[in-house]
């Protein structure tokens, strides 16, 4: 017996000195702000880096739009002979050329508001880009916090299992109770040690999936500094409905887009006469017994648009902006529907929050209890208790369902508001 009761007390020790390790390990996690991982993302993300990438090379051709054709020069040399006999016999002939191409103004204007255009909603893809970056860092940060509440609400079910199927098992034993209600009880506990340990697996691919966004490897045994309970943020809707239609990188980019093949249409207009080839010429003759002789020739080229007007492609260019006009006014409507939906996704959230936190969670707490004196005093049997617990579990998953929700539908609205960065 003392064997025993120094056993016990040694166990004892053992679980608080475990509990003490466990305390400390969650002490020393370093906890991160979903600011902080926006931030990281923002700097390191691949997709968004990919995008800061494809602005520059979009600003490198608004500059080579712009760069003026460099002039040609061309020099010759050659010697001229003489067959008759009263002529020189040799000469001299040098040779220089000068040409530039003046490009027309229309036409050079044209094509670089084209790509100036271009660069804008290129820019306007990067701040969508950082946008959604942001969003779904946010979200997947608060499925982070989803997950590991989910593991404490499994663990505190598998424990009230154990509990329950110990009595049952004294009971059984006592003969007081038949031995299917402690096969039930089992099967019960086997049922939660598995959700238990689903619960850590979708942890863990949840934090890989974070860092794979944030583009980063975050320090050992993070955390994350936030709560399911945390306060939503509900701005006007009226307001940010309005301000959508305006401020949305997506359609910035479109609009820039339009002008752009604008820009196309009349470059392809102003292309039926594309410039003048001005050119000066200098040809140099010295013979040997009489004097130096120059001649100085001026002239221009210029190509007439007879057999090409560039009809296709100014069709081909206002295909081009009719195209363009139809994505934007197709992306206004899919963004109103996005923010309504969103809108609508955050007020059933919102409602379910409140109603399963008020109401269905005492209720099922109260069944529970009432189903487990039941149990005590004889008038009720396992599976009644099994069952309150069973209910009790679903209310609190859906709980942490709709405040999981109610964080995501808040972080769509403000993604599609351009809240969504620090």
């Amino acid at each position: 017996m003392q064997r025993l009761k120094k056993a016990y007390r040694v166990s004892i020790f053992l679980c608080f000195f475990i509990s003490l390790c466990a305390t400390a390990n969650v002490d020393a996690a370093e906890l991160i702000r979903p600011e902080a991982l926006v931030e990281l993302a923002i700097q390191n993300n691949p997709e968004l880096s990919l995008s800061r990438a494809d602005l520059s090379g979009a600003k490198a051709a608004q500059s080579l739009a712009g760069v003026f054709q460099n002039p040609r020069v061309e020099i010759g040399l050659g010697r001229e002979s003489a067959r008759a006999a009263l002529q020189d016999p040799s000469s001299q002939i040098q040779n220089l050329s000068l040409s530039q191409f003046i490009e027309n103004p229309d036409l050079r204007s044209a094509r670089i508001a084209s790509f100036a255009s271009l660069s804008q909603a290129q820019a306007a893809r990067v701040d969508a880009a950082r946008f959604l970056i942001a969003g779904l860092v946010r979200r997947v940060a608060y499925e982070v916090l989803l997950r590991q509440a989910e593991i404490g609400a499994a663990d505190e079910a598998r424990a009230l299992l154990e509990s329950t199927r110990a009595r049952v098992k004294l009971r059984v034993e006592s003969g007081d109770a038949a031995r299917y209600e402690l096969i039930k009880a089992d099967a019960e506990l086997i049922g939660a040690q598995q959700r238990s340990q689903v619960a850590r697996l979708a942890l863990e691919q949840t934090r890989i999936r974070l860092q794979q966004v944030v583009g980063v490897d975050l320090p050992p045994g993070w955390g994350i500094q936030a709560s399911l309970e945390d306060p939503v943020q509900v701005p006007n809707r009226t307001l940010v409905r309005g301000q959508l239609l305006t401020q949305h990188p997506d359609l910035m980019a479109l609009r820039a887009e339009v002008r752009a093949a604008a820009e196309r249409v009349n470059e392809a207009r102003a292309s039926r006469w594309p410039g003048v080839d001005l050119q000066v010429s200098q040809l140099r003759d010295r013979g040997l017994d009489r004097p130096a002789r120059y001649e100085t020739l001026l002239g221009a080229s210029l190509a007439v648009p007879l057999l090409d007007p560039r009809k296709a492609a100014i069709d081909l260019a206002q295909s081009q902006v009719q195209r363009a006009e139809l994505a934007l006014k197709a992306r206004e409507q899919s963004l109103l529907r996005e923010f309504d939906s969103a809108w609508a996704a955050l007020e059933i959230a919102a409602l379910r929050v409140k109603s399963l936190s008020e109401g269905a969670i005492r209720e099922a707490e109260s069944a529970l209890r009432v189903a487990e004196a039941a149990y005590r005093f004889g008038e009720r049997g396992i599976l009644d208790v099994i069952d309150a617990q069973r209910v009790l579990r679903l209310v609190r998953a859906d709980l942490l369902s709709a405040r999981f929700e109610q964080q995501a539908a808040s972080i769509a609205i403000r993604v599609l508001t351009t809240e969504a960065t620090p």
